[in-house]
């Protein structure tokens, strides 16, 4: 299945680009995403980010990390959402850029691949985990 959320630049196991007329310099970027991972890293929020598992809540406390960092970075997003866009179009826009790709925790962190499974083959025998009272614990049975 690989990634697929608006705010990671990835759709399936690839990056994408929206198209858009906002541009952001490659150093504005490199700030940017800098900031927005150390804004998602951040005690406050790491706390939002924990109040629900919800990906629209998840996306939407990204969001806001990102909002914040393009205003930090002097990018006037509130006069201009297309900016949000551009910075979303980064992974793919700097697809082939070791330095930019270090940058964030969706990039550093992204092991999703395609795997060798195709439609119609046998998926593979592996052992099942039950959850244990609703908590998303699970003992192998």
């Amino acid at each position: 299945m690989g990634m697929y959320h608006s705010t990671s630049g990835k759709v399936g196991f690839a990056p994408h680009r929206l198209h858009t007329n906002a541009r952001i310099d490659r150093d504005t970027m490199r700030r940017v995403l800098a900031k927005e991972d150390e804004l998602r890293a951040s005690e406050r929020y790491q706390a939002l980010y924990s109040r629900s598992d919800e990906p629209s809540h998840l996306r939407d406390v990204t969001l806001q990390a990102q909002c914040e960092a393009l205003r930090t970075c002097g990018v006037d997003v509130d006069a201009d959402r297309q900016y949000l866009v551009a910075l979303h179009n980064a992974r793919y826009d700097y697809r082939d850029d070791p330095t930019m790709n270090a940058l964030t925790v969706y990039q550093r962190a992204d092991r999703s691949r395609r795997g060798d499974l195709c439609d119609g083959m046998l998926a593979p025998d592996v052992p099942l985990a039950a959850a244990a009272d609703g908590d998303g614990g699970g003992a192998q049975r």
